[in-house]
C-alpha cells in the first residue's frame, strides 16, 4: 500500500535548492520513483513516509507455559498514509490473512481516517513559512508528513488546512524518561509563536 503524492509535493518544494543529479531526480519523479522509494525504505522513519505502517501493540493468548492456548487475540495499530482509508486497510488485512477462522474487528472508536494534506498555497502555510524564515534565516521550506499522531486531528471537522509543525530543533530529551527540552529551545519556541501570532493579525 504505497503512496507518493505528498512526498512528490515535498520534492517539488526542494527543486529550487539543488543542482546536478539530485535536481534531475526530483524533477523526474515519474522515472526515479523506485530509486526514491528504495532510499526511504532503508529507515523506519522513511518507511512511514511512503506506506501505511503496522504495529502489533497488544498480544493475548495462553495462561500457562505448558498449555497450547485455545484462542489468541491481537490488537494492531495502523498509521494511515494520506491517500488511503480505514476501509481500504481493513480490506487489505482481510485479503492478506485469507483465513475465515480469524475474526477481524474494527475498533470504531479509534478508527480515524488519514489526515488531509494542506496546500502549500494556503494562507496558513504562507504565514507559517514567513514565521520560519524570520526566526530561522536560511532554512529551506518544504511540506513534510508528520508521522506521529497529534491532537490536531481533533480539529479536522473545523478546518481542512491543519499544519502540524514544531519550532523545536533539538529533539534530545523529548518523548522519553524525564521528558524535557532545553531553556534555549523553549525561548526560541516562544519567540517563534509570538511572531507567528503577530503576523496573523
Amino acid at each position: 500500500m504505497l503512496h507518493f503524492s505528498h512526498i512528490g509535493i515535498f520534492f517539488d518544494s526542494l527543486d529550487n535548492f539543488f543542482i546536478g543529479f539530485f535536481i534531475n531526480t526530483l524533477s523526474n519523479q515519474w522515472l526515479f520513483k523506485p530509486l526514491l522509494f528504495s532510499i526511504y525504505e532503508k529507515s523506519a522513519g522513511g518507511n512511514a513516509l511512503i506506506r501505511t505502517t503496522i504495529a502489533p501493540t497488544i498480544l493475548q493468548a495462553g495462561v500457562k507455559d505448558n498449555v497450547v492456548p485455545a484462542s489468541a487475540m491481537a490488537t494492531i495499530n495502523f498509521r494511515l498514509l494520506p491517500g488511503t482509508s480505514v476501509d481500504a486497510v481493513f480490506r487489505h488485512v482481510k485479503e492478506a490473512i485469507a483465513d475465515n477462522r480469524v475474526q477481524l474487528i474494527k475498533q470504531s472508536a479509534f478508527a480515524e481516517e488519514a489526515s488531509a494534506v494542506t496546500s502549500t498555497q494556503s494562507k496558513g502555510f504562507k504565514q507559517l513559512e514567513k514565521a520560519v524564515v524570520e526566526n530561522y534565516p536560511g532554512t529551506l521550506i518544504a511540506p513534510y508528513l508528520t508521522v506521529g499522531a497529534t491532537d490536531s486531528r481533533q480539529m479536522a471537522d473545523i478546518s481542512t488546512n491543519i499544519l502540524r509543525f514544531s519550532p523545536v530543533t533539538d529533539l534530545e530529551g523529548m518523548h522519553g524518561l524525564n521528558e524535557k527540552i532545553s531553556v534555549d529551545e523553549y525561548k526560541k519556541a516562544i519567540g517563534f509563536y509570538y511572531l507567528l501570532m503577530k503576523n496573523l493579525r
